[in-house]
């Protein structure tokens, strides 16, 4: 009877050593891809940000010919670019976003090398499509003024930042944990 109790705690503690030692296997490989994914851009891919990033960069044109200066729902940009907005900005909670738009430009100036655009351009949140002919908008029921093009500058980047500071932090935790575990068990695995 004591014979098979034994039995029964060894053949689980040789279980539960083999489950640790394979889940530190498996963190360690997710810490190195999460490292490398980031390296290369994957996640700025895979989230959005890059779009976000040419979007903002096309946003700060105001000279060059057929570049669009808004997004519409079913464009790529769109729901990463929601998503960025609503981190930021407490947008109305009874209606949906249509169009974003940049306003004109406060001040641009264009030169042989390039052109600038005043960071300090507003941009806007419309609820009913834009441009609708013959229509006037209502700030703060039709439109709502979100930020600046330097805003959107900021919000993509801390975007980008949050998510690989929150997810670096949980599988380097993880990580972390693993190692600890490793130290703190005996050094002769049971046979």
């Amino acid at each position: 009877m004591l014979k098979s109790g034994f039995d029964r705690v060894y053949r689980r503690l040789c279980a539960a050593w083999n489950v640790i030692r394979w889940v530190g296997v498996w963190v360690s490989l997710a810490s190195v891809a999460f490292a490398a994914l980031s390296y290369f851009g994957f996640w700025r891919h895979v989230r959005g940000d890059d779009l976000l990033e040419a979007l903002a960069n096309r946003l700060d044109t105001s000279y060059a010919a057929n570049v669009p200066r808004q997004v519409r729902q079913g464009e790529p940009e769109w729901n990463p670019l929601l998503r960025v907005i609503a981190a930021h900005v407490d947008l109305p909670k009874d209606k949906t976003p249509v169009v974003f738009a940049r306003a004109q430009a406060v001040t641009s100036a264009k030169a042989e090398v390039g052109e600038w655009t005043a960071p300090t351009t507003p941009i806007y949140l419309f609820f009913r499509d834009w441009p609708a002919p013959g229509t006037e908008f209502n700030e703060g029921k039709d439109v709502i003024k979100i930020g600046t093009l330097d805003d959107l500058h900021q919000w993509i980047k801390t975007d980008d930042t949050e998510f690989r500071y929150f997810w670096g932090t949980v599988i380097f935790g993880m990580l972390s944990a693993c190692v600890g575990v490793f130290l703190a068990l005996p050094e002769k695995r049971p046979v």
